[in-house]
């Protein structure tokens, strides 16, 4: 079973590192039966994203160029071109934490479901969201 992660990027050459390095190490806590393999989907940033990046690839982590902009073209390119039996994709900013994956690919693994989907609800107290 592998587990293809997409991290959709644009210009977030500040903390991309940390956010492979949280979500390596989040993923390799997952059962021994489960492979998985990030993939950084960059929609043409403008900053060092991509030197950030393919200064730590390693045989889990691959950067894909995507031309066209748009986050959702981003993650749907990903899938498209990206060989699991699971998909996911979580922000670079990891608003939702990544420990839930564990309980995702469980869910999915154990067939209980076919579709996980994490919610980030937080007390408004803790969480300033704009209209947008």
């Amino acid at each position: 079973m592998k587990l293809i992660l997409c991290v959709p990027v644009y210009n977030e050459a500040e903390i991309i590192q940390n956010t492979i390095l949280v979500l390596k190490s989040t993923l390799a806590r997952l059962p021994g039966e489960v492979l998985w393999e990030i993939v950084i989907a960059d929609n043409g940033s403008t900053d060092d994203t991509h030197n950030k990046v393919t200064s730590i690839l390693s045989k889990e982590i691959r950067f894909l160029s995507i031309g066209e902009k748009g986050k959702g073209i981003a993650i749907r390119k990903t899938a498209e071109l990206c060989r699991g039996d699971i998909f996911g994709f979580i922000d670079a900013d990891l608003p939702a934490n990544p420990d839930s994956i564990h309980k995702m690919v469980q869910i999915i693994t154990q067939n209980q479901a076919d579709i996980a989907i994490g919610l980030r609800l937080m007390d408004a107290k803790l969480v300033h969201r704009g209209f947008f």
